[in-house]
């Protein structure tokens, strides 16, 4: 079983799709746009506390 799982794992980090460099900024990208929708969802959250609003804004 130990010969099967290694041969699987025997290819890893040989290939990829894009430059190290290039894929960090892609990741990047995704993490802040995802983090402008959970904005957007704390904004809505935080009605009646104006304060809690303009924080969440300035993020």
């Amino acid at each position: 079983m130990a010969l099967v799982a290694e041969k699987e794992l025997e290819h890893i980090g040989e290939t990829k799709g894009i430059e190290d460099h290039d894929h960090d900024l892609v990741q990047d990208l995704s993490k802040r746009l995802d983090a402008l929708w959970r904005y957007d969802q704390y904004i809505a959250n935080a009605d009646g506390h104006p304060e809690l609003r303009e924080m969440w804004r300035d993020c």
